[in-house]
């Protein structure tokens, strides 16, 4: 019985260890960081004549994009799009800030069902927690908690820009 402990153990070792290398040298599903403006804008507006696509483009990623510049200098959106977990709270909050006119938006264009389509795209990978899990294995559970303790101040320091 602990012989099989063990080996579940190492294995998931193993396995938060190959994510772990894989979201920090940017390998496959970790290539692009999902929520930086720059990839949002590729992906929603400069597709081809998609009606769902512009409208998630004009309604939701304008301006959610519009929001993070006004709240954030080049520098501090720099800064976010290095760290995945920042950018995707960064983002988070802004959609929240700009969801009531986006879903006005999409209404006009007949489009209410595009932004569930959008949020889901987005919840494709969760990256914060796969960063938390990888640093685990990686670096041990108490780096891991220093890690998570700066998480929180970083997330308090956006959280500023929002009030």
């Amino acid at each position: 019985m602990l012989s099989l402990v063990r080996k579940l153990f190492w294995n998931a070792v193993l396995i938060l260890a190959v994510v772990y290398g894989l979201y920090y040298f940017k390998i496959w599903p970790f290539k692009e960081n999902v929520a930086s403006p720059q990839f949002l804008k590729e992906k929603y507006c400069t597709t081809g004549p998609k009606t769902d696509d512009i409208a998630i483009c004009d309604c939701i990623v304008e301006r959610a994009v519009y929001d993070l510049k006004h709240r954030f200098t080049e520098k501090e959106l720099s800064e976010l799009e290095g760290n995945r977990a920042q950018m995707a709270y960064a983002l988070h909050k802004s959609l929240e800030v700009v969801k009531p006119e986006a879903i006005k938006c999409l209404k006009d264009y007949g489009q209410e069902a595009a932004w569930d389509k959008f949020v889901h795209n987005l919840m494709a990978l969760d990256t914060k927690v796969l960063s938390a899990l990888g640093d685990l294995a990686g670096k041990g559970v108490d780096k891991a908690k220093e890690e998570l303790e700066g998480g929180k101040q970083d997330k308090a320091v956006i959280d500023k820009k929002y009030q």
